[in-house]
This record gives structure tokens, C-alpha cells and sequence, in this order.
């Protein structure tokens, strides 16, 4: 439930705090589960979870931190930070030590564009690899609301069926 509303209103910026308000206080508790008393507002809540879902299945979000976590790696093995660096060092500290060092990151950083194939792009620093799938079917009452409504239905087997392009890179990123 945290991790559904917060990432739609903070990082996806799909809904306001008066969407993610109404949702909330239309749950209730039902002594082992959460559950909705109002339909619609159950249906916001699954409208949510496909944006949440989708996005972290995503390569874009695979990508970003497969990519910044070698940066980080490398960085360590070159001496250029620490580890310790990472918790004491301001965020620009850091990513300036990046952008000097790594031509990449500027490409990286600069992109607006994940291109995705179903076949390796040789010469790259492509992603190409699974994750969990995330999913939460709330209750409406006592009813999971895809068993009650066609909507809801709808939205769950397009979520699982969602799968993104088998690898991922940005053009011009070639290596780290």
C-alpha cells in the first residue's frame, strides 16, 4: 500500500495528494486485511497499482539502476570514492566525480530516450534481465474487486501479460 501510493504521487507524479488521500482514507481495516468501502475508489487504488507495476517491470527503471550501480562500482574499484563517500558526500559531490570521469554519464545523463530490441545490440551497455512482478489485488467488502468488476478484471490480466523489450540501452552509452 506505501509503496503503491507513494511511488504514484513522488516519483511517477500520476496522482496529487488528494487522489492518494481519498484512497486512503476509503480503506478499512478487516482484522488480517486492508479493503476498500467504496468501488470506485477501489478502482483508483487498481488503477494505481498498474501504474506502480508497470513502471517497475519496466526496463527504464532496470536500466537507470543497473547503469548507475556499475558507475558506482567502478568508481570504487578507481579509487575515485568510497564507500563511506556515499553516505557523507553531497549528491552533486558525487555525480560531478561522474561526469568527470566517465564520458558515458553525460550521454546517460542527457538521454531522454531507453530504446528497447528483442535482440542484443552488440558494442552497448544494454540490460536485459527479469524482475519480480509486482501486484496487489485490494479487497472491495469481503470480494477481491477482479472478481466483482470487469474494469479491475481488465487491468489484471493486462498487467500480467505486460512484458518490455527483452534488452535495453541508450544510444551513444557504449561502456561504462
Amino acid at each position: 500500500l506505501d509503496g503503491v501510493l507513494h511511488t504514484c504521487y513522488i516519483w511517477l507524479h500520476t496522482h496529487s495528494l488528494e487522489s492518494i488521500k481519498r484512497v486512503y482514507d476509503n480503506i478499512v481495516f478487516l482484522g488480517e486485511e486492508l479493503s476498500f468501502q467504496d468501488e470506485d475508489i477501489c478502482l483508483e487504488f487498481v488503477r494505481m497499482v498498474y501504474n506502480y507495476a508497470k513502471e517497475l517491470q519496466g526496463n527504464k527503471d532496470k536500466y537507470i539502476m543497473k547503469y548507475i550501480s556499475e558507475v558506482v562500482k567502478k568508481s570504487v574499484d578507481l579509487d575515485l570514492i568510497t564507500l563511506d563517500d556515499l553516505y557523507k558526500r553531497k549528491e552533486e559531490e558525487i555525480v560531478n566525480i561522474f561526469r568527470e570521469n566517465f564520458s558515458s554519464f553525460l550521454v546517460f545523463e542527457n538521454s531522454s530516450e531507453l530504446i528497447g530490441s528483442d535482440s542484443v545490440v552488440e558494442n552497448t551497455f544494454y540490460i536485459s534481465f527479469s524482475t519480480k512482478k509486482r501486484n496487489v489485488i485490494p479487497l472491495l467488502g469481503n470480494v477481491r474487486i477482479n472478481e466483482i468488476n470487469s474494469t479491475a478484471k481488465d487491468i489484471y490480466l493486462e498487467l500480467d501479460n505486460y512484458c518490455d523489450y527483452k534488452f535495453a540501452y541508450i544510444d551513444g552509452v557504449n561502456k561504462i
